[in-house]
């Protein structure tokens, strides 16, 4: 129970600063002015909200230069609050129409210091200012009805101070929800504090929404093979109603996958993805008490939830937002019920109750949060999706403990039929003046054996049954990884049919080697690297490993090789946090940008080196003698850029250690880095399919005769300049 324990509250403690970050602070905002000026620029690394007393101005679509011009009249209200709960004068604000909010900082800061904001959600649509520049904007902002439409996102933008102060400007209209106006906190920091916040807030959504789907399918597949224990389908409903929540709340996930999904379709999908759990939820518990169920009851859940569905779907925002409250009402009764199940369940001491209880228990505070954030009661943050990460992760738990509860009693009774044979010829010596007697304890004996056989095969089946079903997982996660590689036919646009080949072979289904292949300017970027480890280790580092290169190349917008590695590896330092940890896992690299154009190849490496060979001879490029990441250490190695002039027919090759490391031959060695390039320099001039099929079958003739498995992950890959 104590293992238990630490891993229940793991969870907990790995979300409660996001959670709970929303802790009281003293407003520093009074009557649109934002005093900072005696604060030093470290008061920036850390987040702050923007909460307290801005200029507003109902109904009046104010500009940057209105406030130059012109002296509008002031109003102050408090930010963030919806409008239904504020007043102007006498007069409450209508939830629905515009209005201007306006916000002057003073600061002490440097001309061109980058600092930046964490924009919520605005009902529904808002245009943003900073010192007369328009830095964000969601749906469309008007004064007329028909013209406005409503939109979601979380924003960051960022922006350089001007001056010694700084004007925020934020136009919000609402037609489309009963809560219009500001929901949550705007939060002011530096730059790199904004973005690594909602850096790692997607990162938490994406680990939830993963875990989430990997578990729905898994339980999915269950029911598949097992469609008696009806258990398995609703948590699986629940899991993946869940995961779709969380997409479309807290960071908007969704929007990254579907950007052109409309403002209407996305907030049904976050109604709609809170309504079906109430009830899954409720039928799972239903089937796992199902000596403690009322059928009616359940059924009675059901028909209101779907009654809330049906509504969400034909209803305009305006009306199904409307259902929050008695949803929270449905909620209640369901929870009610589930702790009614289990406090029978508990009386009656029925196994793994109390674990039961604890995670239902978390979870229903969880759901209680959400129904106060959604009220405005709080301001911390959804927190269904940790809840339910909890509530799952003691399943998986209890699944565990009943499976080492099974082995348990399977060595209890191998035990005792142990004991029974030994005592059997004592048993027999002692009693052979009464056969009669010995014949009948020799038949209770067999009996006994065969009962117990019966009971093994059993336990059996179901050890080969979990096999396959751990098996089906890892090969879908392997169907995965290969989709994210290059497909065959983006590599032959970039590099041509005939002028490349790649020797992928995996030691186990899951791979830690894997290749990029991309253009950028004009220019084909390559990239093979080695992961620590191999299988679902080396797998898991290979996929945050493309991850961070991705977003480097792409979205910051760095083509420079050694750069490339130089954040690479303060992205795996900051993801796997190696300067507080003890991890100390890294990647070698090896990164070529290819210039047809000038002829021209740029080279950095990580721990890797490439082989070019033409007719003049062969040319090795050596990268560092360090990798990306590890180390444990929190400074960046230096990495270098290698240019070269290629002649034009010269062939690149790009390899991990997989192949020159691998045991075999009649010695049982390894097969030598000198050894394979010598392989390679006598082929180059070959085919590229003969070069590749060639490797294949030296290295598995190499393995064979040594009788050796394949050592590790191979990649080779070889491209004609």
């Amino acid at each position: 129970m104590r293992l238990f324990l630490y891993f229940f509250l793991l969870p907990i403690l790995l979300f409660q600063h996001t959670a709970f970050a929303q802790t009281p602070q003293q407003s520093l905002i009074q009557k649109g002015i934002l005093d900072l000026s005696e604060k030093e620029e470290s008061f920036y690394d850390e987040l702050s909200k923007l909460d307290g007393e801005w200029e507003f101005y109902w109904n009046e679509l104010l500009y940057p230069i209105d406030f130059i011009n012109t002296n509008p009249e002031t109003h102050f209200i408090h930010m963030p609050e919806v409008w239904s709960e504020q007043t102007l004068g006498d007069k409450i604000i209508s939830p629905y129409g515009y209005g201007t909010y306006r916000l002057v900082m003073k600061h002490g800061l440097e001309e061109g210091t980058r600092l930046g904001l964490k924009i919520p959600t605005l009902a529904t649509s808002y245009r943003l200012y900073v010192d007369g520049e328009l830095k964000a904007v969601t749906g469309y902002v008007s004064d007329q009805e028909e013209k406005g439409e409503a939109g979601y996102n979380t924003r960051v933008p960022t922006f350089g101070v001007k001056g010694k102060s700084t004007e925020f400007i934020i136009q919000v209209s609402n037609y489309h929800h009963r809560k219009g106006g500001t929901w949550d906190s705007i939060h002011l920091g530096s730059e790199e504090t904004i973005r690594s916040t909602r850096e790692l807030s997607v990162m938490k959504d994406l680990f939830l929404v993963g875990c989430l789907l990997a578990m729905g399918l898994y339980h999915l597949m269950l029911y598949y093979f097992r469609q008696k224990d009806r258990s398995a389908l609703y948590f699986a409903i629940s899991c993946i109603s869940i995961a779709f929540r969380t997409l479309s709340t807290g960071e908007y996930l969704w929007l990254e996958l579907f950007p052109s999904t409309p403002w209407v379709a996305l907030t049904r999908m976050e109604y709609i993805s809170y309504f079906v759990p109430i009830f899954s939820i409720a039928t799972f518990v239903y089937f796992v008490f199902s000596k403690n169920r009322s059928k009616n009851f359940v059924t009675g859940i059901g028909i209101a939830v779907a009654i809330m569905v049906l509504i969400t779907l034909v209803t305009p925002a305006s009306i199904f937002s409307y259902l929050v409250p008695v949803s929270h009402a449905v909620i209640g009764v369901a929870s009610l019920y589930c702790i009614y199940l289990i406090i029978l369940a508990l009386k009656k001491r029925v196994t793994g109750s109390i674990i039961f209880a604890f995670s239902v228990l978390f979870f229903i505070a969880c759901i209680v949060n959400d129904m106060l954030y959604q009220q405005e009661v709080i301001h911390t943050r959804h927190m269904m999706a940790i809840g339910f990460f909890s509530f799952i992760f003691t399943q998986g738990f209890m699944l565990s403990y009943r499976l080492s509860s099974a082995f348990n009693r399977t060595e209890d009774l191998s035990q005792k039929l142990n004991d029974a044979n030994q005592n059997l010829e004592a048993t027999v010596e002692e009693r052979t003046k009464d056969l009669t007697e010995v014949n009948e304890e020799l038949s209770l004996q067999n009996q006994y054996i065969n009962n117990q056989k019966r009971e093994l095969e059993k336990v059996s089946q179901v050890l080969q049954k979990r096999n396959i079903e751990i098996t089906a997982g890892i090969n879908y996660a392997h169907r995965i990884q290969r989709s994210m590689l290059p497909s065959a036919t983006k590599v032959e646009q970039l590099l041509g049919k005939e002028n490349y080949f790649v020797l992928y072979k995996p030691k186990d289904i899951l791979s830690g080697d894997f290749y990029m292949v991309e253009e950028i300017d004009g220019k084909v970027i390559v990239i093979s690297a080695d992961c620590t480890g191999h299988g679902v280790p080396g797998a898991l580092m290979s996929m945050v490993g493309q991850q961070i290169l991705s977003e480097v190349i792409f979205r910051k917008n760095i083509t420079t090789p050694h750069q490339i590695l130089a954040e690479l590896h303060v992205g795996i330092m900051k993801s796997l946090q190696q300067n507080i940890t003890q991890n100390n896992d890294s990647i070698d690299l090896s990164i070529c940008i290819i210039d047809d154009d000038d002829s021209k190849l740029y080279f950095a490496g990580a721990k890797s080196s490439i082989l070019l060979i033409n007719d003049q001879g062969e040319h090795i490029l050596k990268g560092e003698r360090f990798s990306a990441g590890g180390k444990g250490g929190t400074s960046t190695p230096e990495f270098k850029t290698q240019e070269i002039t290629f002649e034009k027919g010269t062939v690149l090759y790009m390899y991990s250690d997989g192949y020159q490391d691998q045991f075999g031959g009649e010695n049982n060695s390894k097969f030598l880095a000198k050894n394979f390039r010598s392989l390679l320099k006598r082929n180059f001039l070959l085919p590229f399919e003969k070069q590749k099929e060639l490797l294949a079958n030296i290295v598995q003739d190499w393995q064979k005769d040594g009788k050796e498995k394949q050592t590790d992950d191979i990649l080779v890959i070889g491209i004609r300049l």
